[in-house]
């Protein structure tokens, strides 16, 4: 998170005190998604591209730092007003319960009326307006920083809900499986039951384990619809919203050239640029405040109009330079500069812990990208056997040299088998867009 040591609007204050996957993608990589993101039937297409997308252009996040980095930018105006012209206008009129006595004893009218212009301008402000110029400037380049971080979080919230989705879809393909299964398994044995080679009890306990089938089957369907409803959320979009999910859960490409791009970047990434515009701005205010020892000059011009008669008033003007120098503060000033300063020193360590932790985090994920590869390839061969075991359990069963609770577990495995494969290939998806937004 980018610290925010001060913002624009509180500038004026301190002003009158006495004392702030694939590869990255390109800027050019996040343009709105073509028209093929629009599938045949009108509805809306999301696959990884478009989720991408989308999620940077429209997510809730996304569209509150946008509105942060316009607020920044009004409040840039607001800091340097100070230094521009300073007009101020005044109307008066009273009336006095007694005459009011001028000089010789003389008596006036009950009424005053007054009217007055002036128009101020800093004319030397030793620093001050340089200073404060490159603070609003960094904030500004700072809100936009937090901009692309929130951009990248949300896409990478946005695809890990995508990939959630596909890993409910997969689950539930498997349920539907188990429940296949479970009716092949009560056929066979109603089947062996009419011929007189299996009691009631393997119909009866077909029909049970048919029926967990069937209850863990409509579980999964609600875990696909969350998984939906999260998917659209983290795109902000309604729920009642027709879309079109590629629901394929695939293997990605190269991660190894994912890896070794992520770590190119390593000590140049949005959470690093976000760091050490924080101690630009941070050293800006140190300097900003040796300033406030020093004088301020202004310019002056003012007109006036008064008078006890409407009939005959009388104006005057003038023009002069005001001078304010404060001299001594208690001290306040060389303490507030020592903070900003020793807050800057704390940043630059944190920087120094933000590359220590990426490089850790990129080894742990060579190291998990590996592990996950390898048991990819062994639950492949696993889910393979499984299925043949299940499809020669059943043959047993059907002749009689097996029960039913065998064909069962064997059945069980098959499942298992398929979760897990699936697990393992969510998990290596998810690994991959981490990459990507480590990259960025």
């Amino acid at each position: 998170m980018l610290l925010r040591p001060l913002t624009i609007a509180s500038l004026t204050a301190v002003l009158a005190s006495p004392g702030l996957l694939p590869m990255l993608a390109s800027e050019e990589d996040a343009s709105p998604p073509s028209s093929s993101a629009q599938g045949e039937t009108g509805k809306m297409v999301l696959d990884n591209e478009s989720v991408w997308h989308l999620a940077r252009q429209q997510a809730y996040a996304v569209t509150a730092a946008k509105a942060a980095l316009d607020a920044t930018k009004a409040d840039r105006g607001d800091a340097m007003s100070p230094f521009r012209p300073q007009v101020n206008a005044g109307l008066s009129w009273r009336r006095y319960g007694d005459r009011p006595v001028g000089p010789g004893g003389m008596t006036g009218d009950r009424h005053s009326y007054q009217g007055q212009i002036t128009l101020e301008q800093s004319l030397l402000t030793f620093g001050r307006r340089y200073h404060v110029h490159r603070i609003t400037r960094n904030l500004i380049e700072g809100a936009h920083i937090e901009l692309l971080g929130a951009e990248r979080d949300a896409a990478l919230r946005a695809l890990a809900a995508l990939e959630s989705y596909r890993f409910a879809v997969a689950t539930r393909t498997v349920a539907q499986q188990r429940v296949e299964q479970r009716q092949g398994e009560l056929s066979d044995a109603e089947k062996l039951f009419e011929v007189g080679n299996v009691r009631m009890l393997d119909v009866r306990q077909s029909r049970i384990n048919l029926s967990a089938a069937q209850d863990n089957l409509v579980f999964t369907e609600a875990e696909v619809a969350s998984a939906r409803s999260d998917l659209l959320s983290a795109l902000a979009l309604e729920q009642h919203q027709a879309v079109s999910i590629d629901d394929a859960l695939t293997r990605p490409g190269n991660l190894e050239a994912a890896i070794s791009h992520a770590r190119s970047r390593i000590e140049d990434n949005i959470d690093l640029r976000g760091l050490e515009q924080s101690r630009r701005i941070l050293r800006q205010q140190a300097n900003l405040e040796l300033t406030q020892a020093k004088p301020s000059l202004s310019g002056v011009l003012g007109y006036g109009y008064g008078g006890d008669r409407l009939n005959d008033m009388r104006d005057e003007w003038y023009v002069g330079i005001n001078a304010q120098w404060r001299l001594l503060d208690g001290g306040g000033r060389y303490a507030r500069r020592s903070s900003l300063l020793a807050n800057e020193r704390r940043v630059g360590i944190q920087q120094d812990a933000l590359i220590n932790e990426r490089q850790r985090e990129l080894a742990v994920i060579q190291a998990e990208s590996a592990a996950l590869a390898a048991r990819i390839e062994l639950q492949e061969s696993v889910v393979a056997d499984t299925e043949q075991n299940y499809e020669d359990a059943r043959v047993l069963y059907q002749t009689g040299e097996i029960t039913l609770t065998r064909v069962g577990e064997a059945g069980l495995a098959v499942s298992e088998a398929q979760f897990n494969l699936n697990r393992y290939r969510f998990e290596e998806s998810v690994l991959a867009h981490r990459l990507r937004a480590l990259s960025e």
